[in-house]
């Protein structure tokens, strides 16, 4: 699948922007990172794997790469100390996900890719050493096998606030090609590192903008990509990562001696929202969530009646309220969205 080697490749030019320090900004809003994060599903065999080692092999990006042998919150944190503004490539993500949620020595990564989402400073102290960093951010593109996603992570971790902070991409086989037709991947690649440099010799600003033009065309997208079936949360945070695709592409297209970030930039960015928007669509229902999105519905006006009388909903609130709520982990879900 195409989808394999495309983002594969935007992730690690977002990977040196975020390296290099260089960003949007954004009026009203500040300097926008490039530090997407996104979950990419596909079969086992389709060259996940595969093309991964190739764009390390060619374009020598492992100065990039933040390191994958943690085995602890505690080793993590100390690799991220050393490795800050970096690519974090991660096979078998789904049982990543699994494991910050089940296993206590790891349970503590998922509160910190909460703050390294928002760019808060880290903090942790033992008798042995004290850790402390400042504006952490991550590049993260985590490859996961499609058919075994679901059963790692749930229903209830899908609309759960951190689940949201990716965005999921499902790379699925051209039913137009037959696997017999290509017994060997050949690759063209003997252009490749001269159009890496040529790339990043263009680039010429710390701090692109957007303009006008550009934030009209951010606006256009949002009320374009809206679906109602995909929760609000969830929905504005695919369509916020407009700005740093536009970034990504502005440079991609040789526009890196230009400081302003314009309309075609988010326009091209809008393509890949729309395949976000779509693909975590089809990742919701497949975990059974239609249903779930009428709970959400129902939540939402309990809590309007709620705050309405002057109260405060809590998760037994939603229990007693919606027989559909079972406990109240997914009580806190819920009240996570709305």
């Amino acid at each position: 699948p195409l989808e394999i080697p495309f983002f594969s490749l935007i992730h690690v030019i977002a990977a040196y922007l975020l390296n290099k320090e260089i960003t949007i900004d954004i009026e009203g809003f500040g300097e926008v990172k490039a530090d997407i994060w996104s979950v990419l599903l596909a079969s086992s065999g389709d060259g996940k794997s595969f093309t991964k080692k190739q764009i390390k092999k060619i374009l020598d990006v492992d100065q990039l790469e933040f390191p994958n042998g943690a085995a602890s919150a505690a080793r993590w944190i100390q690799d991220l100390q050393q490795n800050n503004k970096r690519i974090w490539i991660r096979d078998e993500f789904g049982q990543f996900l699994k494991s910050i949620q089940n296993q206590p020595h790891m349970e503590e990564i998922k509160d910190y890719l909460l703050r390294i989402y928002d760019n808060d400073s880290i903090e942790r102290s033992t008798s042995k050493y004290s850790i402390q960093i400042t504006d952490p951010a991550l590049v993260i593109l985590g490859y996961a096998v499609l058919e075994k996603f679901p059963n790692e992570v749930s229903a209830d971790d899908m609309i759960d606030g951190f689940a949201q902070r990716f965005s999921y991409i499902i790379a699925e086989r051209d039913s137009n090609k037959c696997i017999t037709d290509f017994p060997l991947w050949n690759l063209e690649n003997s252009t490749w590192k001269s159009k890496w440099e040529e790339m990043v010799s263009s680039i010429k600003f710390n701090k692109y903008t957007a303009n006008s033009q550009a934030i009209t065309a951010y606006k256009t997208a949002f009320t374009l990509l809206y679906k109602k079936e995909v929760p609000n949360s969830f929905f504005r945070r695919i369509i916020w990562r407009a700005h740093k695709y536009a970034l990504i592409y502005h440079v991609i297209t040789g526009k890196g001696e230009v400081q302003e970030i314009d309309a075609q930039d988010y326009g091209w960015a809008g393509r890949v929202l729309y395949m976000h928007v779509q693909d975590s669509l089809k990742l919701l229902e497949s975990h059974g969530l239609s249903d779930l999105e009428k709970m959400i519905q129902k939540a939402e006006k309990i809590k309007i009646k709620f705050e309405t009388q002057g109260k405060t909903i809590k998760p037994r609130d939603l229990i007693s309220s919606i027989r559909a709520i079972r406990n109240t982990n997914e009580a806190k879900a819920i009240l996570s969205i709305i």
